[in-house]
């Protein structure tokens, strides 16, 4: 019993408990001064983003699906411990989608739903890509990571508050640019060779496909939210191919 409680994803949920307790009384309760070396919030607490990381390669050592080389290094790089709430920081290092707000009209996907979409993409480095739907940052950072700092990520959130934290969550990212925009103000993104969509639609609409620069890419869940396809929509010259890729879970487009 004291083996698993040291293992790292255990440890991970005790440290998210920490921080879930610091967070609701303050550092300074009891009023003395922290030590030297104290963590005063998630990102500097070097304890928490090493465990995280052990944790995450535990969880990626037994994936049943692919990556490539750059993804698969993103997947093990991102802190994806600090985009979540600390009770659920535990599951963090997880393949689970975790809930970023409380109407559950955004979520920080699962690790291989990630994985199939920027595949599908077959997004590498240097690349420009346009993410829909940012929430507060995490598949920009991944992607930003992939690309490298000679790629572009343009990602669009329709909250203000998200599109804020994930401004904030990206601000070493030079080569990324978060706006808050609605995804389907296509005058945004006009133009773009790759589009990921992290929200589901009944139907891909018209306007994104007609938006869509030739030789490009668009891959997006679609169908009702108990239904969906990961759907990969490939442009030549001004025709469209689609390929169904398997079922997958996102929240709805909150615009429609």
């Amino acid at each position: 019993e004291q083996l698993r409680l040291t293992r790292p994803r255990q440890y991970l949920h005790v440290l998210g408990m920490w921080h879930l307790w610091r967070g609701l009384t303050g550092p300074d309760d009891p009023p003395t001064q922290p030590a030297a070396d104290e963590p005063g919030s998630v990102a500097d607490d070097d304890e928490l983003g090493e465990i995280a990381r052990q944790a995450r390669a535990e969880t990626l050592a037994r994936r049943s699906w692919s990556a490539s080389g750059p993804l698969l290094a993103a997947l093990h790089a991102v802190p994806r411990e600090r985009f979540v709430a600390p009770e659920d920081m535990g599951d963090a290092a997880e393949d689970c989608a975790l809930d970023l707000s409380d109407d559950e009209g955004s979520t920080l996907s699962a690790l291989h739903a990630y994985a199939a979409a920027l595949s599908a993409l077959g997004l590498e480095p240097g690349d420009a890509l346009v993410e829909l739907g940012t929430g507060n940052g995490y598949g920009a950072m991944l992607a930003s990571e992939v690309v490298g700092p000679y790629g572009q990520v343009l990602s669009l959130e329709l909250k203000d508050e998200l599109a804020a934290e994930a401004k904030r969550h990206l601000s070493g990212h030079p080569q990324t640019t978060v706006l808050c925009a609605d995804a389907h103000d296509v005058h945004r993104w006009q133009g773009a060779s790759k589009v990921y969509v992290a929200f589901s639609v009944v139907a891909v609409p018209e306007a994104w496909l007609d938006a869509l620069a030739d030789d490009g890419k668009l891959v997006a869940p679609v169908g009702p939210v108990a239904e969906q396809i990961l759907t990969l929509f490939d442009k030549t010259d001004g025709r469209i191919r689609r390929t169904e890729l398997g079922p997958v879970r996102y929240v709805p487009d909150r615009t429609a």
